[in-house]
C-alpha cells in the first residue's frame, strides 16, 4: 500500500488497476522500443525508467519498464490518461524489481488511436541512503 499511497499523494493518480481483460503479458512482446524515458540517480549509478511498446498477439501495448542501478522491491507502474494528460490512473499489473540490478515492468495496456489516451511510467523507487522517491517519464 505504500507505493499505491505514494503514487496517489504525489501525482493524484487512482490506484484503480484495468480489467484483466484489457491488460497483457508482455514478457514475449515483438518489435518493442521505447517510445518515451527519463534518467535518474548519478552518472554511474542511473535508473532508467520508460514507456515502452510493442505487439503482443498482433496488437500494439505501452507498458513501464525500470533499469539500471535497481533496488528489490522498486515498482514500476504505467499511467494512463484517457483525456489527454489531466487526470491519469494506475492500469493493470504493477512491476516488481526482485533483485538488485534486475529490470521490471509492469503490465501491458492497449495503445489508442485517439489523442486523449496518453501514457506515461511512474516508478517508487529506494533511494541510497534508505526512504523511497517516485520518479515520472513524461506523457507519451
Amino acid at each position: 500500500m505504500l507505493v499505491a499511497s505514494l503514487v496517489t499523494v504525489i501525482c493524484g493518480a487512482s490506484p484503480a488497476p484495468a480489467s484483466a481483460a484489457s491488460c497483457v503479458n508482455v514478457d514475449n512482446a515483438t518489435h518493442s522500443s521505447t517510445a518515451v524515458s527519463k534518467l535518474f540517480g548519478a552518472t554511474y549509478k542511473t535508473l532508467k525508467l520508460e514507456v515502452r511498446r510493442g505487439k503482443v498477439n498482433g496488437r500494439w501495448y505501452g507498458w513501464a519498464r525500470l533499469s539500471g542501478d535497481t533496488k528489490r522491491r522498486d515498482t514500476p507502474a504505467l499511467l494512463v490518461s484517457f483525456d489527454g494528460g489531466k487526470t491519469s490512473s494506475v492500469k493493470c499489473e504493477r512491476g516488481l524489481v526482485e533483485g538488485d540490478g534486475q529490470a521490471g515492468w509492469s503490465g501491458g495496456y492497449p495503445e489508442s488511436s485517439s489523442s486523449k489516451v496518453r501514457f506515461r511510467a511512474i516508478a517508487t523507487m529506494q533511494k541510497p541512503g534508505g526512504g523511497w522517491f517516485v520518479g515520472k517519464t513524461g506523457w507519451w
